[in-house]
């Protein structure tokens, strides 16, 4: 693969990993139960460290990194803010991130079908698997929450 289009890769993976850990802070912040905070807080930080880890590749590889993250990844985080300011169910929110996991497992997978050298092909195959981990605790959480907002069944 031509250095210019890996970089190019490995800076839409990166904004990516930006948009989801900004997401997640901002999800984390607008829910009042304590264990989906925690869960989404701890996300946000673990997509902070993957950020951290495809920062120092695109470094090691002799280019800038992307600073921040994209304008859809704004929009999408405005939208969970406004759904918060609306006093949406948690489950909406989470569906939210839940989205939002499902579009960066795409564009890892997209990723993966291309030529890319074997250190950088190892690490975006291990952080598709902490993402796709991720989906499904936002998964199980979101199934949990609308088990609670549907209420007792008769």
């Amino acid at each position: 693969m031509e250095q210019s289009a890996l970089i190019s890769t490995l800076n839409e993976l990166l904004d990516a990993l930006e948009d989801g850990h900004a997401g997640y802070q901002v999800a984390a912040q607008g829910l009042k139960d304590t264990k989906m905070k925690r869960a989404l807080g701890q996300i946000a930080l673990e997509r902070k460290g993957l950020s951290e880890e495809m920062r120092e590749e695109i470094l090691r590889r002799g280019a800038p990194p992307h600073t921040r993250g994209t304008v859809k990844g704004a929009l999408h985080r405005g939208w969970i803010q406004m759904k918060e300011l609306g006093r949406a169910a948690p489950g909406a929110i989470l569906e939210e991130c839940g989205r939002g996991e499902a579009a960066s497992i795409k564009l890892y997978k997209e990723a993966l079908t291309k030529d890319l050298p074997p250190e950088a092909r190892k690490l975006v195959a291990l952080q598709l698997d902490k993402i796709t981990a991720a989906r499904e605790r936002v998964l199980e959480l979101r199934r949990s929450t609308v088990d609670l907002e549907s209420g007792p069944k008769s």
